[in-house]
């Protein structure tokens, strides 16, 4: 896979993912903000350590 289907690969993912996190906000509709912005956060976090670990064994 060549650079520029890379990037055109990930720009399709972070759309995606920006849909995705946009659908889920308005899916919790009822949970205050703090409790939202903290699921976000820990999602976040936990699919970091994942890329971290799986790029380290490369």
């Amino acid at each position: 896979m060549d650079d520029d289907e890379k990037g055109i690969m990930y720009m399709v993912l972070s759309s995606a993912f920006f849909a995705l996190m946009a659908a889920t906000v308005k899916f919790l509709g009822d949970i205050p903000l703090a409790e939202k912005i903290f699921l976000g956060i820990l999602l976040e976090s936990y699919l970091d350590c994942l890329w971290s670990v799986e790029t380290e064994k490369k």
